[in-house]
């Protein structure tokens, strides 16, 4: 037997298998019962976004309650996304019942229990949401997560300053573990110390409330300082167009660079600033911690603001962990756009001449916070209110040096 008749069996033999698996497939498509299930045929009649939804519309309160955003702000949200979620089908759902059915997921609805409301297949409900999340995340991610210019840093370092008393302070970080799911396939690797597991959501925001940069997708295991030093967040990788060389401290000639603030987690850096480690430090380095942790609790808040308005965040998330990332971005995005367009937003100027300091290193660091350490025991670093709160309560053992 030659070549040919070895070629010449083996496409009688790959058509034969061709011919039986669309045999199979028809037999399949035989043996389902409903394309449509009869209750999901009266959408229009008895479905929540034909009904409720519309009804809703004329009770802002209610509306507000139902979907995390006035009427006015979800007209604006459709104007953004609606050219990319049209379909050319006739029987696809229009745009707004989509981004309906993806904010009630969002907020904390199971799928099972939009598409019974809803009267739509699960199966469609899922790719629904998967890819409305990804319009949100792909749309709205350059105009509302996005690394602020220098200009808008010094505005940020100025917010810091007159609310949060902590200057040079360009963004807090942290990191939030979202619970998941046990992914198939991934052994221990997304197992965290919380005995869960989780995907780790790590970010930055600024004086406001506004996440401007993050990182999405580390598995549970991970540690903050860890995934912080592998990823674009990373100050000294040169990724980032922050602000180098230093400037004074407000009525001093203390010359400090401006820097991210974060948990003891994290390294301290001439650009990353964290407290002092230990318990017994003394008043002036108790109330170094006291400020930068007034200031850090800002990406908390911002965490916390984030799973309270989005309710996916309060359980484990049943999904893949590509689709539990979309999830996490369009969450984030819809946060800062809500923030933009419904919160309160200062503006502020700063006018202080940047002088060139190329320092770097562990050492250099530890130096700024020294300095700032002794600034905030000055008249013009000082609040009224930091002397009595380090020495209250459970802080009354310390001793001073």
């Amino acid at each position: 037997m030659d070549d040919f008749d070895l070629l010449l069996i083996a496409l009688v033999n790959m058509g034969a298998l061709l011919v039986q698996r669309r045999r199979n497939r028809k037999r399949h498509c035989r043996r389902r019962r409903v394309w449509v299930r009869p209750i999901n045929t009266r959408r229009r009649q008895q479905g929540a976004f034909y009904n409720l939804f519309q009804e809703m519309k004329t009770d802002p309160q209610m509306f507000h309650k139902y979907t995390r955003m006035t009427l006015p702000t979800f007209q604006l949200l459709m104007d953004i996304v609606n050219p990319s979620l049209m379909k050319r089908s006739p029987q696809a759902l229009e745009p707004e019942q989509r981004v309906a059915v993806t904010l009630r997921f969002l907020i904390g609805d199971k799928v099972p229990a939009v598409a019974f409301a809803y009267r739509v297949g699960l199966s469609t409900v899922h790719k629904i949401i998967k890819d409305t999340c990804d319009v949100f995340g792909r749309l709205l991610g350059p105009i509302y997560l996005r690394v602020p210019s220098k200009e808008e840093y010094l505005q940020i370092a100025e917010g810091f300053w007159t609310l949060w008393n902590f200057p040079h302070c360009l963004e807090a970080i942290d990191g939030k573990h979202v619970d998941a799911q046990y992914p198939p396939n991934f052994g221990t690797l997304y197992f965290n110390y919380h005995k869960r597991y989780s995907i780790v959501l790590l970010a930055v925001c600024d004086h406001n409330y506004q996440f401007t940069l993050m990182d999405i997708g580390s598995m549970g295991k991970n540690s903050d300082a860890g995934i912080y030093g592998n990823s674009d967040l990373n100050v000294t990788n040169k990724m980032l167009d922050i602000l180098e060389g230093t400037s004074c401290l407000s009525g001093t000639d203390i010359q400090v660079p401006y820097f991210f603030i974060g948990d003891e987690a994290f390294l301290i850096g001439k650009h990353l600033m964290r407290p002092y480690a230990g318990r017994y430090l003394g008043e002036r380095k108790n109330i170094f911690n006291y400020r930068l942790s007034r200031a850090r609790r800002i990406i908390e808040n911002t965490f916390g603001i984030l799973a309270k308005k989005w309710g996916i965040y309060n359980r484990p998330i049943a999904a893949i962990p590509e689709n539990i990332n979309k999830y996490i971005l369009a969450t984030v995005c819809l946060h800062n756009f809500l923030r933009n367009k419904e919160g309160y937003i200062l503006q502020f100027e700063n006018n202080d001449e940047i002088i060139e300091n190329n320092e770097n290193g562990a050492a250099f660091a530890t130096h700024i916070r020294d300095s700032l350490c002794n600034y905030f025991m000055t008249p013009n670093g000082m609040v009224n209110w930091q002397h009595d709160y380090v020495t209250r309560g459970q802080n009354q053992d310390f001793i001073y040096t």
